[in-house]
């Protein structure tokens, strides 16, 4: 886990953990930790670099607190004053409620994210970066790729960097997590902007909002209508392969 307000020495974290056993990714949070300057900014460009240069994949987790500058911060959602029960560790968290900070915060977080290292230029930078952002749901990516694309078309001039669409660098070098039990699966599975070989899931066990028990079977569920391979692959393939995993082992 990254220190998320200090590049610098978030990089060399990357570099000094590559070189222990059984590391095989760095987690950092979605937000534009460094004054709302967002992942495209120079600031964070030590990150990427190191992130490039070890292999090490970066997985981005939200988090339903008001810490960092983000959604919740941006949107005041952290202090609305409408929960009876007080938040655990709500003096870390900064924040007097769960439901509307994890339902909003999350996924906002999460698509500005992808924008900014999409059409944000970080991934034409980057090219041997890879991304995975997990557990903020999956069923809006397709549309929220196509909406990137048509904005790329509409006004590339805002983007002169790029040298593809978005949902190109997309497809080459990020993955996203889907719940178990998400409806929109196989969906995404089935379409070309995203496909079965860009999805993980999530169990987000012990969570409150886990699901469980009964997890794989919810999975089997989701991907039933897909091919057996890419039921494999989704199932745990895509993962090990994301993280340089042996299942022979």
């Amino acid at each position: 886990i990254l220190p998320h307000f200090d590049p610098v020495r978030a990089a060399a974290e990357i570099r000094r953990v590559a070189e222990l056993p059984h590391i095989v990714g760095v987690q950092v949070r979605p937000n534009p930790a460094m004054d709302f300057k967002h992942l495209n900014h120079d600031v964070y460009e030590p990150i990427w670099t190191a992130a490039e240069e070890t292999g090490l994949p970066v997985g981005m987790h939200p988090l339903c607190s008001a810490d960092l500058p983000g959604a919740i911060r941006g949107m005041k959602l952290h202090q609305l004053g409408t929960s009876d029960i007080p938040v655990q560790d709500q003096d870390d968290f900064g924040s007097d409620n769960i439901f509307f900070t994890q339902v909003i915060g999350n996924p906002v977080d999460m698509m500005t994210a992808i924008t900014f290292m999409t059409a944000g230029g970080v991934l034409e930078r980057h090219p041997g970066l890879k991304v995975v952002f997990l557990e903020a749901n999956g069923g809006w990516i397709v549309p929220w790729l196509e909406r990137l694309d048509h904005h790329y078309e509409m006004y590339a001039w805002d983007v002169p960097w790029l040298t593809q669409k978005p949902s190109e660098y997309f497809r080459r070098q990020c993955w996203i997590s889907f719940d178990a039990d998400e409806s929109t699966l196989a969906f995404t599975a089935r379409s070309p902007l995203v496909g079965a070989d860009r999805i993980v899931w999530a169990s987000d066990f012990p969570h409150p909002d886990a699901k469980y028990p009964g997890t794989t079977a919810m999975v089997a569920e989701s991907v039933k209508d897909l091919t057996l391979a890419e039921q494999q692959a989704i199932a745990g393939g895509n993962a090990a392969a994301l993280y340089g995993l042996d299942l022979g082992r």
